[in-house]
């Protein structure tokens, strides 16, 4: 039973995708960092890098290549490409500091 459980979580560890990461698609946005970043890829990538927009500042990033980020004064966000082809790139993105209240907009109840 226990050699059974062992691979069952193995299989389903290779499914799940790692804590903070994040698959991006050219041309389209994505929220990530808890929240508390907007990320998008520009174009399609290129041979040694992608273009990224990270809170509406464009900058190239190669595979390995980490970027810190400050959305605000008290949160501090890192930002790392793992990898990258023609279709998609996979990121990570962990930030630290307070969570950022989810307020519902006025007028709603």
């Amino acid at each position: 039973m226990e050699a059974k459980l062992e691979g069952a979580q193995a299989a389903l560890d290779s499914i799940t995708p790692a804590p903070n990461t994040y698959t991006i698609y050219p041309n389209l946005t994505r929220v990530v960092g808890d929240g508390r970043l907007m990320v998008g890829m520009v174009g399609t990538p290129g041979n040694d890098a992608i273009m990224l927009n990270v809170n509406g500042k464009q900058q190239p990033l190669a595979a390995g290549q980490t970027i810190n980020v400050a959305p605000d004064p008290n949160t501090q966000c890192q930002l790392s490409v793992q990898s990258f082809d023609v279709f998609k790139a996979t990121l990570v993105a962990a930030c630290s500091g307070k969570v950022p209240d989810r307020q519902a907009p006025k007028g709603a109840k």
